[in-house]
């Protein structure tokens, strides 16, 4: 099975014209790792989108931060919203984000507030945040 590189149809061959878009289904040949790890981030298949963050996250790939913090502010899927989370705190350190982990500890779903709990912890020299109130 491969993946249209523009609709992420599913297609029986490598190459040629999608069956649902009509475009090249093989990514264009020039690009790089880190941009085909940033088009799986919106994979239909879960594990390879939060594979992505994760490895995007490991990699501190600073072009991924726009993508991977659209995942976290209008979360699809709860588990790659929060391993999109890790990922921004792994990139850009707890600091520069400390705003949006203050918000979504006091307000957002539960996998988020943990990460960003702990994204506040590191912060705080490892103390536990101020109590919800």
């Amino acid at each position: 099975m491969y993946w249209c590189f523009r609709c992420y149809a599913r297609n029986i061959g490598p190459s040629g014209p999608c069956e649902r878009c009509g475009a090249e289904i093989a990514a264009p040949p020039s690009i790089a790792y880190e941009d085909r790890l940033i088009w799986a981030l919106g994979h239909p298949d879960g594990d390879r989108a939060l594979l992505a963050a994760k490895l995007l996250g490991e990699l501190r790939c600073r072009r991924a931060t726009p993508a991977l913090r659209l995942l976290v502010e209008h979360p699809v899927d709860p588990f790659l919203a929060a391993r999109a989370l890790g990922s921004l705190i792994e990139i850009e350190g707890a600091g520069p984000i400390r705003a949006l982990l203050a918000e979504l500890a006091d307000g957002g779903s539960f996998l988020l507030a943990r990460v960003a709990v702990d994204g506040l912890r590191r912060l705080d020299g490892g103390s536990p945040p101020p109590e919800r109130g």
